[in-house]
């Protein structure tokens, strides 16, 4: 090394790399335009997996399965990703972006696009996103169950199938079970709805065939999936259960009853599957949880365990990792610190907010609460102990034109994450947010 001019380019090659593998992902990418010397020695870093570790260290886990689609245990995974990965190293450096694209709801720019749609149809009741497609489905009063694409552009939309009375929830079967499914796009490509007729259909993507469940006596109120298996919440099944259903080949539409779930009270108002956990919640606010190993043989009755109450109608469940988010009747939002506790710390935003909460939705670091006025409150929870001072972080607020927000969802693309809303007057809102571009660009997505 010269001793009059010392240069980090002096260092041995060695050196750099390894300071290089200790950085951040954000800053790797930025140090890779820094000097051909970094771009050179950066791009041997991405041939040798260093996106796919910067996702396992930075991304935390149960956001990593949402934005990967993966269901498979960590341990297993982790083992099959470092001994052999078919997967392109882009791929997992967008897989880095599409989680730090998160910030651009606190600091990004937004554009807003209002799509309408024939009242025949009735209002929208329930909102999913098909995100390897990109594709936005809609549950009407009617019982249409319609899907709307070209999320940048005018979006289309068309009337898969429908239910004999109004679509309460819909959802879809992630059946990612390894790397080589991912390699090879066999993503989930059915789509679950229920509705107040007590039927439950699943429609298959592809070929466009579908099957009615007709277990159920009273109107279906929830649903959720893990996987290729999934879980109903109805009123009054206290007698015949709940089935966990399994839709295993990606082709087909058939379907097999793997077990049934009882010790349910009352009417289920929400279900949550995450993990080989499935909790539930019915209209007292008693909340329900029952787990199991799906590799492993699961037949006959099963029993569910009380594990709290929280004194008002369970409208909604996520499983956060550890943490479980329940949303309540009476505009609370309840939290836990561990599922293993079920101590829940409540959050009063009708006080809060000096409003009155209708839905919320939760995606990776994104927490979306809609009110009953038309305007929705948009969280970026950066850490995970940052959903023990929700009060303190200030929410981006979507102001739409109609009131009463009857359903929310969040997806994410190659722009960034964006908010479909569905309120009165037979509208769908799409707010797309962006990076904010450098002076004297235009200001627009």
């Amino acid at each position: 090394m010269d001793e009059e001019d010392p240069s980090i380019m002096c260092f041995p090659e060695e050196l750099h790399i390894e300071l290089l593998r200790k950085v951040d992902g954000k800053t790797l990418a930025v140090c890779k335009r820094v000097c051909k010397l970094w771009h050179g020695l950066i791009s041997k870093l991405e041939e040798r997996k260093i996106w796919l570790y910067k996702c396992l260290l930075e991304i935390p886990w149960y956001i990593f399965q949402e934005l990967t689609g993966l269901t498979v245990d960590k341990k297993l995974l982790y083992f099959e990703l470092c001994s052999h990965s078919p997967l392109p190293w882009q791929f997992w450096r967008e897989i880095y972006a599409e989680y730090k694209r998160f910030d651009y709801i606190t600091n990004g720019i937004e554009k807003r696009t209002e799509l309408y749609f024939p009242f025949e149809h009735g209002e929208i009741t329930c909102l999913y996103i098909h995100n390897p497609d990109d594709v936005i489905y809609s549950g009407h009063d009617s019982g249409n169950v319609i899907s709307w694409s070209d999320i940048n552009e005018d979006k289309k939309f068309r009337v898969l199938y429908k239910h004999y009375k109004r679509v309460t929830c819909i959802g879809g079967l992630n059946m990612v079970t390894s790397l080589d499914d991912l390699h090879s796009c066999n993503y989930g490509n059915k789509i679950i709805s229920s509705s107040r007729d007590s039927n439950v259909i699943l429609y298959n993507i592809k070929n466009r065939k579908y099957q009615t469940i007709r277990h159920y006596n009273k109107q279906v109120n929830s649903l959720s999936a893990w996987g290729d298996h999934f879980i109903c919440g109805a009123d009054k099944s206290s007698i015949q259960g709940h089935p966990l259903w399994r839709s295993s080949n990606h082709d087909d539409i058939d379907i097999n009853e793997t077990c049934i779930l009882y010790n349910q009270s009352s009417d289920i108002t929400a279900v949550a599957f995450w993990d080989n956990v499935i909790l539930s919640g019915n209209d007292v606010g008693d909340l329900y949880i029952w787990s199991h190993d799906l590799q492993s043989s699961i037949k006959g009755r099963q029993l569910m365990t009380h594990v709290a109450s929280l004194e008002s109608c369970i409208k909604s469940i996520y499983v956060l990792g550890t943490r479980v988010i329940c949303f309540t009747a009476d505009g609370q939002l309840c939290i836990s610190r561990h599922k293993e506790t079920f101590e829940f710390q409540k959050y009063d935003f009708y006080k809060k907010l000096l409003k009155s909460p209708e839905c919320i939705s939760v995606r990776g670091s994104i927490l979306a609460i809609g009110c009953r006025s038309g305007s929705v409150f948009l969280y970026h929870i950066e850490k995970d102990e940052d959903w023990d001072h929700l009060y303190d972080i200030k929410p981006r607020v979507v102001k739409t034109s109609h009131d009463h927000v009857h359903s929310i969802v969040i997806g994410g693309n190659t722009t960034g994450p964006y908010v479909a809303i569905a309120t009165n007057e037979y509208c769908l809102t799409i707010v797309q947010y962006c990076k904010y571009p450098k002076k004297g660009l235009n200001m627009t997505c």
